[in-house]
């Protein structure tokens, strides 16, 4: 399971959001990316960055939960 938030603070020129979630190897993951809707059965993801989560990070998506 993972939690999707906008990233309001770094979206100026392009909607950014933020996934944290757990990867196959039961490590959590954060990743930033963008989603362009190219037609209506076509969409485009761009990774912006991925990085481990900060404890504050991890809290607040367990708490999610």
């Amino acid at each position: 399971m993972a939690l999707t938030i906008p990233d309001e603070e770094h979206s100026a020129s392009e909607f950014r959001w933020a996934t944290l979630g757990k990867d196959t190897a039961a490590q959590y993951l954060l990743v930033v990316h963008t989603f362009e809707q190219l037609s209506n059965y076509v969409g485009r993801i761009r990774m912006i960055s991925a990085r481990r989560p900060t404890r504050a990070e991890v809290d607040a998506y367990e708490e999610e939960q």
